[in-house]
């Protein structure tokens, strides 16, 4: 059968039987079991047209298609059983209704003009686009990981050559367990890590966090992990500066320290941090009762709580233990200037 006789996925169907298609694997989830105690594992192909179809591996074919289906892998398959994808199953709509199987008669044959593995399109830190798409990236790790709550998560910082603010990664369970756990050996030494597959978040500013697809590789490989691993080396020094002011910055015993505005116009991003926290004491002029919205917080972190004034607890936002409920406010003036500041008692 020609080239010219490969078809797209949107043609497929469960009467497909003799045919090849040309597909780049786009995600590869972590193998899972399900209900019924079955191992599976799920991967995302697309095509030239940007159709999308999610093939099925089980049991001993993970094993076997480990190195014959890798993320970023482009493969021409042919003759692999189609099956119809029941629709609580299909998360995105945009994906053909079809599911594709592995069976016995199943070819695939990888694409590609150099031997060996396909190599991930790896981008600077710099470079990230500010969307969900997954995407890889090594970089210079700074600090050491920190365990959350609920789900095991452990952020870890990580730096390059291309930017002079460091970027956190959540990884999260098995990848927290087990990969970091490696990455902590290498404490004081900054090594080059590489990652596949990470996805944008932004609910605590401009951050990564890994999916089911994520790999985290300690000893990568090429041209661009050789050059990286030169910057690093000549700038241990400054990247021994950077990983002392993240654990002063995370440190949840450290002084918030009180600025003035002037002070906070004077900051470089070259030494700022996400995470710094500055208290401003400032007076303000005119201010309407209308828009001022008081109630109890936390006294680390000023999140909503539902303890009595002056009562201890533990706070679920920002996990520190021992805060104290108290009176705090927060006054909207011009729409452009939110300024949150702590009530005394009397107030």
């Amino acid at each position: 059968m020609a080239d010219d006789c490969r078809v797209y996925l949107d043609q497929l169907n469960s009467d497909s039987h003799d045919y090849k298609v040309k597909v780049k694997v786009m995600r590869k989830w972590k193998p899972q079991r399900s209900a019924s105690n079955v191992l599976y594992q799920t991967v995302l192909l697309q095509d030239d047209k940007g159709n999308k179809m999610k093939g099925t591996l089980f049991g001993d074919q993970i094993a076997g298609h480990e190195e014959a289906l890798v993320y970023n892998g482009v493969y021409e398959i042919a003759n692999a059983p189609i099956r119809p994808t029941q629709l609580q199953y299909r998360r995105d709509p945009t994906e053909v209704a079809y599911t594709i199987g592995f069976g016995g008669k199943t070819l695939i044959r990888p694409l590609s003009s150099a031997p060996g593995p396909f190599l991930s399109d790896y981008q600077c830190v710099s470079q990230i686009p500010k969307t969900a798409t997954p995407y890889d990236i090594f970089a210079a790790r700074e600090a050491p990981a920190k365990q959350g709550r609920r789900n095991i998560v452990r952020e870890i910082f990580i730096t390059d050559h291309s930017t002079d603010q460091p970027i956190v990664v959540s990884a999260w369970n098995d990848l927290a367990e087990d990969d970091c756990s490696k990455l902590a050996s290498f404490a004081g030494t900054f090594p080059v890590v590489a990652f596949t597959a990470l996805r944008v978040t932004t609910h605590r500013g401009f951050s990564l966090t890994t999916t089911m697809s994520t790999s985290i590789t300690t000893s990568p490989t090429g041209d661009k992990v050789v050059a990286l691993t030169k910057w690093k080396t000549q700038n241990k020094e400054s990247l021994s500066e950077l990983q002392a002011r993240i654990r002063r910055v995370r440190d949840p015993n450290a002084l918030i320290h009180v600025v003035t505005l002037n002070a906070l116009k004077s900051k470089k991003a070259r030494s700022t941090l996400r995470d710094e926290r500055y208290r401003l004491k400032v007076t303000v002029e005119n201010a309407s009762l209308q828009k001022v919205n008081a109630y109890l917080g936390c006294s680390n972190c000023g999140k909503r709580s539902v303890y009595l004034a002056g009562e201890s607890f533990r706070c679920e936002t920002c996990t520190k233990e021992g805060v104290v409920s108290e009176p705090r406010a927060t006054i909207w003036r011009l729409r452009a200037l939110r300024l949150c500041y702590r009530m005394n008692h009397s107030q």
